[in-house]
């Protein structure tokens, strides 16, 4: 299985603050109502000579949907529609492409989501634990925030990556990865007020067990939030991990994108 990370619908949720171009930021989608959303993920790493090549493209349907509200904490379902995975047939990728599908498809998966984001009770095995794991790190500041001001929080990469388990023999390590988001934009598109997120991420992963290794994270992108029902309309992020292997330095790229259907 590749190292990489798939960061799921960051759902962000605001209402105009006092101040000229602030919003408040809360999780709030409305109870019943079910969201769309189509995700791409492409890996590709740099040739090493003896190295093999891990790139694939991933194609992923998800359905979100807010089952019940209690005070200020969401139930959300999360369904896996569709899945596709394909890859070079010189790539080790090309045999695990019905494995990873497999791991993926028809999934159903819940968990309570706060006001500010913050996750609880998240269920699943496998690749969804792992979906899981890398949202559940997201907060959201208890302040209106301007364009141009900044908050920070940060991702539990070893958490995301142990959960995946004895197919990458990992453990979750000390890998949280500092997030910062700073809000640019706040426009209406389409009669939507629309806020505009950048994401950056910079760290090192130091993950345990059988394969324990160092990687270095380097992330960055932009959110475009539907501010009156807290749902992601679209996001892109591309990404650089380096490790060492067998002496070897490998470094792979990835691109994400995620938009609502």
């Amino acid at each position: 299985m590749p190292f990489f990370a798939l960061l799921s619908a960051l759902a962000l949720t605001g209402t105009p603050g006092k101040g000229q171009g602030s919003v408040s930021l809360r999780f709030h989608p409305p109870v019943g109502r079910s969201y769309h959303y189509l995700m791409y993920m492409s890996m590709a790493m740099d040739h090493v000579e003896g190295m093999p090549s891990m790139n694939f493209k991933m194609d992923l349907g998800m359905q979100m949907k807010a089952l019940s509200k209690t005070g200020d904490v969401t139930s959300m379902e999360y369904r896996v529609t569709s899945v596709k995975v394909t890859a070079p047939s010189d790539s080790p990728m090309a045999s695990m492409q019905q494995t990873m599908q497999k791991q993926l498809s028809g999934k159903v998966f819940k968990g309570n989501i706060d006001s500010l984001y913050h996750v609880s009770g998240m269920s699943g095995s496998g690749m969804d634990s792992m979906i899981n794991s890398m949202s559940s790190n997201i907060s959201y500041p208890n302040h209106p925030v301007k364009v141009g001001e900044s908050w920070t929080t940060s991702l539990d990469m070893g958490k995301a990556m142990g959960a995946m388990g004895g197919g990458m023999g990992l453990s979750a390590g000390t890998s949280k990865i500092p997030v910062t988001f700073r809000l640019v934009k706040i426009s209406n598109q389409g009669g939507k007020t629309v806020a505009a997120v950048r994401v950056s991420m910079n760290g090192v992963m130091n993950l345990g067990g059988a394969q324990a290794m160092k990687m270095n994270l380097d992330s960055s992108g932009t959110i475009n939030i539907d501010v009156a029902n807290g749902m992601t309309l679209n996001q892109m992020m591309t990404s650089t991990i380096g490790m060492n292997v067998a002496g070897k330095h490998l470094v792979q790229h990835m691109n994400q994108a995620l938009s609502q259907h």
